[in-house]
């Protein structure tokens, strides 16, 4: 039951790291002749959730995205894998 819980709580945290993760795209509209008064000094998270300053986006982006991923995978592995018991699945 506890390595099911566990399971639950990291995938839940992992999709909203990858959810709430800064947008690398955030502020693509800027183009190079739009000037600094066009650009916003943030990006966006996913769904506009989040506005994350430039600096940190830059350097949060991927490593939220990895790290959310591997909780994922890592939770949806503790969810799904059976209990192991005391005995061989070849003894019968």
């Amino acid at each position: 039951m506890r390595r099911r819980l566990v399971g639950a709580a990291l995938t839940l945290v992992g999709v909203l790291m990858v959810i709430l993760a800064p947008d690398p795209n955030g502020y693509a509209l800027c183009g190079p002749g739009s000037g600094t008064w066009g650009c916003p000094d943030y990006r966006t998270s996913f769904w506009d959730l989040l506005h994350w300053p430039r600096e940190w986006a830059d350097n949060l982006t991927l490593p939220m995205v990895v790290i959310g991923f591997a909780f994922v995978v890592t939770g949806v592995v503790l969810v799904v894998k059976p209990r192991r018991s005391g005995r061989s699945p070849l003894v019968g």
